[in-house]
């Protein structure tokens, strides 16, 4: 390891930088010591993943030893307070490191701790090989890294389910204690996440950690995430507003990090995108019929005990609406219709959804949704 000033910050390297990757991280830091954007680009091959990494945590590590000193108070209010006046009157957030007020940075000295670092990039596959990366650094922090149930469940029934349907079958096992997995990662929850946090994780390994000790991969990571001061996901838990929420991300305390950011258009678009197809029409006619075949009244809710009656009338009635506009369109085989929001809500709102029914629409959709769920096939 060679140590290294960067900005006035001692930063160890693997191995002596090259003068890009220097001045890579030189605006890293920067950026972190004023609360700033930065939009950093560099060609491929020099090390940016690796230079990211030891930046950030360097200074990550330098902020929190500040705050251990006892004089943390004023010397970490007075680097803080001269970052905030450089960046006063700025517009909006900050993609690296936000941290807007004195008020803000007494509450973390307070409490000793520093902004999360929240680590994105596109695919899994790429933040495998962030993990790769951060293993050649001499940094340890306490880490995790998010995945969907797809890639994290080991339940021998929801994992083979269709990925449409993991989210609600897991649930409802959870809900009911069914889930042996889950049961068991309850049962030592400290012990599992302590030891996931202490050594960099990709997927494999946190399915490998959790499955040997037949604990719920999914839910050490969610439990993990409380604690870590490092957390790898992929861009849509961030883009996403819903997701970003659950995961209590917050844009002015966070240090966020955008990897192969030229990949972030596409996925906001995609994150604010849907597909219907001809294909989901008729798989919901096919659960309609079935509805109607299988119960006049069925369980709503898991465990209430309380019966609703789906119904199916209307529900049949929005969706043959909806073809019907569909038709309307003229749509060519193996061609599609791409609209704006605006264009979809017309379409929605000629199907007698936006015209005082959708929230009958909706409930009655919750209702099916939650008779597919009960159905005895699940074994719930």
């Amino acid at each position: 390891m060679v140590m290294i000033n960067v900005s006035g910050l001692d930063v160890n390297f693997p191995f002596t930088p090259y003068e890009c990757q220097k001045v890579y991280m030189e605006h890293v830091v920067q950026a972190l010591q004023m609360g700033s954007n930065a939009l950093l680009e560099s060609p491929t091959g020099t090390g940016k993943t690796l230079c990211l990494l030891c930046a950030v945590l360097a200074w990550r590590e330098s902020f929190v030893s500040s705050l251990s000193k006892s004089d943390r108070g004023d010397r970490a209010c007075q680097s803080l307070s001269s970052g905030l006046e450089h960046t006063s009157g700025q517009q909006g957030g900050s993609s690296l490191a936000t941290i807007k007020s004195v008020a803000e940075a007494e509450d973390m000295i307070a409490t000793r701790t520093g902004p999360r670092i929240i680590y994105t990039s596109r695919t899994h596959s790429q933040l495998t090989q962030v993990v790769r990366e951060l293993k050649r650094t001499k940094y340890r922090t306490k880490m995790t890294v998010l995945g969907s149930r797809s890639q994290l469940c080991i339940h021998p029934e929801v994992s083979k389910a269709p990925t449409g349907a993991q989210n609600a079958m897991c649930s409802q096992y959870v809900a009911n204690h069914k889930c042996m997995h889950k049961n068991e990662l309850d049962s030592r929850k400290d012990e599992l996440v302590q030891k996931v946090m202490k050594t960099p994780v990709d997927i494999e390994d946190l399915v490998r950690i959790a499955g040997i000790r037949g604990a719920c991969p999914y839910y050490l990571a969610r439990n993990a995430r409380e604690s870590s001061d490092l957390i790898l996901m992929p861009y849509n838990y961030v883009v996403d507003s819903a997701t970003r929420d659950r995961l209590d991300i917050d844009w002015n305390k966070d240090i966020v990090i955008f990897d192969e950011a030229h990949n972030l258009d596409s996925v906001c678009m995609e994150a604010r995108s849907f597909d219907l197809t001809s294909h989901h029409r008729e798989a919901c006619l096919r659960e309609i019929q079935r509805i109607e075949s299988e119960a006049d009244r069925i369980p709503f809710g898991p465990g209430t005990g309380e019966q609703s009656q789906v119904n199916t009338e209307l529900l049949r009635t929005f969706l043959q609406a909806l073809e019907g506009r569909v038709k309307d369109l003229e749509i060519k085989a193996g061609t599609y219709f791409s609209g704006m929001g605006d264009s979809i809500l017309r379409i929605f709102d000629q199907s007698s959804v936006a015209t005082g029914k959708e929230k009958s629409v909706l409930s009655e959709v919750e209702a099916a949704r939650q008779y597919l769920l009960n159905d005895s096939s699940l074994g719930i």
